[in-house]
């Protein structure tokens, strides 16, 4: 039953507690109406905060004019973008074989969280070839760049996350741009950008010819082996090994990652003389279970802790010391631990 309010019967001190009472609701649909703020809190990223209201990154970097997605202030105030038509305005990709939801989240300039939010994904290592994901709303499939362009690394950024937002693979980056070692960029130094191919400046993922193999059910034994000798802790080399290749060889991803360890091969001429003491070819099963060992090694003398040690093989210690972990890291993170004494 519907019930009135006689106002004749409420003193005028209460009947200006209600007007107040409805103007404050008055002004607080005035203000969803025309976009919400919400203050950066310590530890907070723009990819974070876009997830947690459901936004694209892209989208709210835009609303705020902010140009650099790494660097939000403390305590800054940013206007969050209408949800509008949600991801429906924002396209669509088609998933490629090879693809992770972290990769195609860069390409698109998402994060992998609002990703998979939109596209109702509860795990983001399962994602099929060939499925067409929603982009949240103001993101675009991302264009291939001219060819002959450049890129600035900014403070944070990885050679992978470069190119992934240049649309190419990291193989060709470092080759186009002289690198050896995967960590020695630096924030202001410029980059050449290859120009693209038809498949978006990716290489098309395929399977590598091993020059030496050894079947599955061997690779956990031989990579406990070189474990023993690099001080590593086995069972999370086993588990990173099998998180990114599942003990395959045959292995390549799209960024051109090779075998059980997924070794770069720039990585392998980095890791090969700083770390093994000789040249190391990654196609080689041996070869490539030594120099990831190796470099597990490394990181785990600079990290000291398991799960790090998995996050700076994904990320980059360089990346996830300076700027700390981001969304699809943490997740690598669970999902290696999750293995971790299991295989």
């Amino acid at each position: 039953m519907t019930r009135f309010v006689n106002f004749s019967r409420i003193s005028r001190r209460r009947f200006g507690v209600v007007l107040g009472l409805l103007a404050a609701l008055l002004l607080v649909a005035v203000g969803q109406a025309e976009g919400a703020t919400v203050t950066v809190r310590p530890g907070d990223t723009l990819s974070g905060i876009a997830a947690r209201h459901g936004v694209s990154a892209a989208a709210l970097a835009a609303a705020n004019g902010i140009r650099d997605p790494n660097h939000i202030v403390l305590g800054a105030s940013l206007s969050l973008p209408a949800a509008g038509g949600g991801a429906a305005s924002g396209g669509t990709v088609t998933v490629r074989p090879g693809d992770s939801l972290s990769a195609i989240a860069a390409r698109s300039g998402v994060s992998a969280a609002s990703l998979a939010a939109v596209n109702g994904i509860r795990d983001p290592n399962r994602i099929v070839a060939g499925t067409r994901l929603r982009l949240p709303g103001g993101a675009t499939p991302a264009a291939t760049p001219a060819s002959g362009g450049s890129v600035t690394v900014r403070a944070g950024d990885t050679l992978s996350a470069i190119a992934a937002r240049a649309g190419t693979s990291v193989t060709a980056l470092a080759s186009l741009n002289g690198l050896t070692n995967p960590n020695a960029i630096h924030a202001g130094q410029v980059l050449r950008v290859s120009g693209g191919t038809s498949t978006g400046g990716m290489p098309a993922p395929s399977y590598v010819e091993p020059t030496a193999t050894v079947a599955r059910s061997e690779v956990g034994s031989l990579i406990s082996r070189v474990a023993g000798r690099y001080g590593v802790d086995a069972n999370l080399a086993r588990a990173i090994s099998y998180h990114e290749s599942g003990y395959s060889q045959f292995m390549r991803s799209h960024a051109g990652a090779i075998g059980v360890m997924q070794l770069m091969p720039y990585t392998a001429d980095w890791v090969g003389p700083s770390l093994v003491g000789r040249r190391l070819d990654a196609r080689n099963v041996y070869d490539n279970v030594e120099g990831g060992v190796a470099y597990i090694a490394w990181l785990q003398r600079r990290t000291g802790d398991a799960r790090r040690t998995a996050m700076a093989y994904y990320q980059g210690l360089r990346s996830l010391t300076e700027r700390g972990p981001y969304d699809d890291t943490v997740a690598y993170g669970r999902s290696v631990m999750a293995l971790y004494g299991r295989v």
